[in-house]
C-alpha cells in the first residue's frame, strides 16, 4: 500500500526532474534540423572505392567491429603528358575538364622568319603565320591516340580519387574542429532520420538514435578512422528536438529497453530497425 504522502513526494520528484530537464534545454541550443549542426557527413556519401569502408555496408572480415568508418586518402593521379607534336595545339583550359572531350585548337599562330627581312632594313625579322589543324593530320591522329589510351583512363582514375578525397576533406575539417575545441566538441553517429512537421507547426529533421564516437587520424598513412568513444558508444534515443507533449508515451523508456539488446552496437540492424 502506498500512502498519499509517498505519492506527493513522488510527484514532486517527477516535477523536479522535468523542471531540471527544461532548465538544461534552455541553456543549450535546441537543434531541430540536422543542417544546423557544425559539420555533417552522411554515410551514404562514402564511395565504394579502394581505401574506403563503413559498417553500414555490412560486416567485413578485414575490419574490426569497432571500425565504424575508414577513409584512406591517396595521391592525386597526375594528368598524363600530351604528345610532343601536339603541345602547341593543346587547349590547357579544357584538358582538365573531365565532362567534355578535349579538343585541339583549330588554328594557331606561329612566329616564322620574314623572307623580306635584310640586315639593316626596317622589316621585322619574324612575322606571324597562321597554321590550320586540318593541314596537320598527323597532329590530330597523335591527339586521338593520346585521348583514347591515356586521357580517358586518367579521367576514370581521377573521378575515383575525387570521390574519396571529398570525404577525406570533410573528415579533415571535423578533425581540425575537434583539435580546436577539445572536450567542447561532440562527435556522434546518428541513426534514423525523423522528418516531421509537428502538430504545433515545428519542422523536425533529425536523428532518433545516437552513439558517441571518436575520430582518429594517422597522418603518416593519410587515414581517418571513426570508432566508438573510449568511454563507450552509449547507444541511446534522442527526443529533445520534440516538445514533451509531442513525444509518444514512454517512448524513451521503450527505446532504451530495446536498444539494450544491441549491446552498444549501432550496426545491430535487427535491434535498431525494431526501435525505429
Amino acid at each position: 500500500m502506498v500512502s498519499s504522502q509517498e505519492c506527493n513526494q513522488n510527484d514532486k520528484a517527477v516535477r523536479l526532474v522535468e523542471y531540471l530537464l527544461r532548465l538544461a534545454s534552455l541553456r543549450t541550443k535546441l537543434i531541430r534540423e540536422i543542417d544546423e549542426y557544425e559539420k555533417v557527413l552522411w554515410y551514404s556519401s562514402i564511395p565504394h572505392e579502394r581505401g574506403c569502408f563503413t559498417q553500414a555496408w555490412g560486416r567485413d572480415e578485414e575490419h574490426e567491429p569497432d571500425e565504424w568508418l575508414e577513409i584512406q586518402n591517396r595521391r592525386e593521379p597526375e594528368l598524363p603528358a600530351e604528345p610532343t607534336q601536339c603541345k602547341d595545339w593543346v587547349n590547357l583550359t579544357t584538358l582538365r575538364n573531365k565532362t567534355e572531350w578535349p579538343e585541339l585548337f583549330s588554328e594557331i599562330m606561329r612566329q616564322v622568319p620574314n623572307p623580306n627581312w635584310r640586315e639593316g632594313s626596317d622589316q621585322p625579322e619574324v612575322i606571324p603565320h597562321t597554321e590550320l589543324l586540318e593541314d596537320h593530320p598527323e597532329v590530330q591522329q597523335a591527339w586521338d591516340r593520346y585521348v583514347e589510351s591515356k586521357w580517358l583512363p586518367w579521367t576514370e582514375d581521377h573521378n575515383s580519387w575525387e570521390k574519396v578525397h571529398k570525404v577525406y576533406s570533410a573528415l579533415f575539417a571535423i578533425h581540425q574542429e575537434q583539435l580546436r575545441l577539445g572536450e567542447e566538441y561532440e562527435l556522434v553517429l546518428g541513426l534514423g532520420l525523423l522528418t516531421w512537421q509537428t502538430p504545433t507547426g515545428q519542422r523536425v529533421r533529425r536523428h532518433l538514435i545516437v552513439a558517441d564516437a571518436i575520430l582518429e587520424f594517422e597522418a603518416r598513412l593519410g587515414k581517418f578512422t571513426v570508432r566508438p568513444h573510449t568511454e563507450g558508444a552509449k547507444l541511446r534515443p534522442e527526443f529533445d528536438m520534440l516538445d514533451i507533449e509531442e513525444q509518444p508515451a514512454r517512448a524513451e523508456e521503450t527505446a532504451k529497453a530495446s536498444l539494450d539488446a544491441a549491446e552498444d552496437d549501432p550496426w545491430e540492424k535487427g535491434c535498431i530497425e525494431g526501435v525505429l
